[in-house]
């Protein structure tokens, strides 16, 4: 493994509070350790597994999406043009987004609120990524899609 690669790696060894958070959810507003995509791709690749193991199996966290996945889910109640530009220039991060904005079916006004892009969930069911329990099952089922992110 080259030296720089190798440095930038052991910065990441350590799981702290803050490089979970980012992990987790991308952003993280009080301190960002992690500045770069391939910054996320070394730390994801320490800890993927380990956040992957708790995280919920109707969900996934943010770099599963970023990084393993590499699609968005589908923006399900656009506002038109101008408005989706400017909420996906703030939600999001490296060129993708995953946001959990909730935005109003008729656009312009304040009502039936809903969210902007397909919910996790449902976009992990309808792409077989997570199967729902049935009677009597202990859990669902995680599909992984585990891809090396090294290139």
């Amino acid at each position: 493994m080259p030296r720089a690669i190798r440095r930038r790696a052991e910065r990441f060894e350590l799981l702290t509070a803050d490089i979970r958070r980012q992990l987790k959810f991308g952003n993280w507003f009080i301190r960002e350790t992690l500045q770069s995509r391939e910054e996320f791709e070394a730390a994801w690749k320490i800890h993927g597994t380990m956040i992957l193991a708790d995280w919920p199996e109707d969900s996934r966290p943010y770099c599963w999406w970023l990084l393993e996945h590499g699609k968005e889910r589908p923006i399900v109640r656009p506002q038109g043009e101008q408005v989706d530009r400017e909420l996906r220039a703030q939600h999001e991060r490296f060129g993708y987004l995953n946001s959990g904005v909730c935005v109003s079916r008729v656009p312009g006004q304040c009502v039936d609120f809903g969210p902007w892009q397909e919910p996790e969930r449902e976009y992990l069911v309808r792409n077989g990524f997570y199967k729902p329990k049935t009677k009597g099952e202990k859990h669902g089922g995680i599909k992984s899609t585990r891809r090396s992110v090294s290139g």
